[in-house]
Formats: structure tokens, C-alpha cells, sequence
């Protein structure tokens, strides 16, 4: 008898645990209608970070020669991604303005690595602007 005790209060315990979690953890930001379409997933050896220092998330999107990958950065943390050499364009969403759709300033990698951070610099040298 008593190891069905043991058994159901233990059960009852992971349910409770699982149910915090799930709580806990914030929903997902829905894809803007307008994010940029790509056509195959970039791949490579250099990486692109991106520092996120804000209290919100930022989904990410590279997009090169047709090709694409997105990722989420999650507030005040950094998030990479392995790409090729070629040129650039970069957009963001942020789960603050979630139907909101921004572009940075496009770049060019070869051989070498960035990061971009997503703060707002007067005269800074990254340029990023709503576009939708």
C-alpha cells in the first residue's frame, strides 16, 4: 500500500512541477506577415551574435542569396549563429511591438565575424529602422 502512496503523491508533485513551467515560461511571439521569405537554411563556420541587453525578446533574420535563418534571442542575452561568407541583410522583431518589423543595416562577411547589438546609440555605426 504504501508504495502507491509514495507512487501517487510523487505523481502529483512532477504534475504541479510541470504545470510552474509552463507558467513560467513566456509564450512565443507570433512571425510577422511581412518577415522576409528565404528559400533554404544558411549554414557555415563564422558567426553572427547578437547582444539583446533589453527586457524583451528579439527574433532574429538573415537573409543572403535567397537563403535564411532565423533565431530568437531572449531578453538580456546573447544569441549566434553559424553563416558563410557573402553579404547580409539582417531584420529584427521585437516581442514588445510583436506586428512591428525592422531591418538593419546589411553586411558583408569574409572571414570574419560580428556582432550586433541591439541598443539605441546616438551616432552609433550600425543603423537599425522600421520598415513595416
Amino acid at each position: 500500500m504504501w508504495p502507491i502512496v509514495y507512487g501517487a503523491v510523487a505523481l502529483g508533485v512532477l504534475l504541479v512541477v510541470l504545470l510552474l513551467v509552463r507558467k513560467l515560461r513566456k509564450p512565443s511571439f507570433a512571425t510577422p506577415t511581412k518577415w522576409p521569405k528565404s528559400g533554404g537554411e544558411l549554414s557555415g563556420p563564422i558567426e553572427v551574435r547578437v547582444k539583446n541587453p533589453n527586457d524583451f525578446r528579439v527574433r532574429v533574420g538573415l537573409r543572403s542569396a535567397g537563403k535564411g535563418k532565423d533565431f530568437v534571442v531572449a531578453a538580456n542575452a546573447t544569441g549566434s549563429v553559424f553563416v558563410g561568407n557573402g553579404c547580409y541583410d539582417v531584420y529584427f522583431q521585437y516581442s514588445s511591438e510583436p506586428k512591428a518589423l525592422y531591418q538593419g543595416d546589411s553586411f558583408t562577411l569574409n572571414n570574419n565575424g560580428v556582432e550586433i547589438q541591439i541598443v539605441k546609440v546616438a551616432g552609433g555605426n550600425f543603423g537599425i529602422r522600421r520598415v513595416e
